[in-house]
């Protein structure tokens, strides 16, 4: 997967998915940047696959 392959869409679902998954509501205030950075970083992740690294990276 390629920048330009990332659309707003798959952002977006990412985002509501992990919004699902965090219930403090200043977590979820840069839930959507923090998608958007690591699908520009990594474009060989999936928008799920974010999810599951800023999860994960939230537990540490």
């Amino acid at each position: 997967m390629s920048r330009k392959d990332i659309t707003i869409q798959d952002v977006f679902l990412a985002t509501k998915e992990l919004n699902s998954r965090i219930g403090d509501t200043t977590a979820r205030a840069g839930a959507a940047s923090s998608v958007a950075d690591i699908l520009q970083k990594r474009p060989d992740l999936s928008p799920t696959e974010a999810v599951e690294l800023i999860v994960e990276e939230g537990k540490n």
